[in-house]
């Protein structure tokens, strides 16, 4: 669990590289923004980031799918034009969630990357513990790979969810308490705080003391900005 944790603060340190001299980061288009979500969300729909974290490295996408307070797997996903770029490491995992008709030796393998076009999957790259790539090019159609849950739909609807809220991190800390942060620049977080926040008491002090320093722009939720930019914030 503790790497898995560690895993998760890893990924949102890297996304937070959000340039906030950017009129875009205005206070003023922040809160705006910060409304927009509000509306956007609520007590059902939020849900969803009980189970999905979010993070960016370089141009992909990271979605770290949690269950209870540990880290099943993580996803990087990117898109390009007509093309979509998978890659996972936890394949045991992963299959859980997304069945599929291939094996994944993983006493060979550590990364499976499979890449996307109109539907059929055109490429796959197995990388193996001493970091060479193993490239096969093939045309299978992703419902012949993935038998009966497209992973590329689900991490679609999940990026186009992201992109509608406008933020660069999502997280959630079952460990910690039940409250979802979103950050919308380096300096700016808004919490989603329910009526039963379930803090842990190890850290009951030093949440009770961030949400503090926020401010309440809507019932259940928490906006706070940072004097400076953040790690992870």
């Amino acid at each position: 669990m503790r790497n898995s944790l560690k895993f998760i603060a890893t990924i949102l340190t890297l996304t937070f590289l959000t340039n906030c001299t950017d009129p875009k980061f205005s206070d003023k288009n922040i809160e705006k923004q910060a409304l927009k979500i509000t509306e956007l969300l609520d007590s059902n729909s939020i849900q969803i980031f009980h189970s999905w974290n979010y993070g960016i490295r370089g141009s992909n996408e990271i979605w770290s799918k949690l269950k209870a307070d540990s880290l099943k797997y993580a996803c990087f996903y990117r898109t390009k034009k007509d093309t979509s770029y998978l890659t996972f490491h936890q394949p045991y995992n992963f299959t859980k969630d997304f069945p599929s008709s291939l094996s994944f030796d993983t006493s060979k393998f550590w990364q499976f990357n499979f890449d996307m076009y109109q539907g059929d999957i055109f490429r796959i790259t197995l990388v193996d513990n001493h970091g060479q790539d193993h490239i096969t090019d093939t045309s299978i159609s992703i419902a012949e790979i993935f038998t009966d849950n497209n992973p590329f739909d689900t991490l679609s609807k999940l990026s186009n969810l992201k992109e509608r809220l406008g933020v660069y991190g999502i997280s959630y800390r079952k460990d910690i308490g039940e409250f979802v942060e979103f950050w919308l620049s380096s300096q700016h977080k808004l919490t989603y705080l329910p009526d039963s926040l379930n803090l842990n008491p190890k850290f009951k002090k030093f949440w009770i003391e961030d949400f503090s320093q926020g401010r309440t722009i809507k019932k259940n939720w928490n906006l706070h900005k940072y004097k400076e930019p953040r790690d992870g914030g």
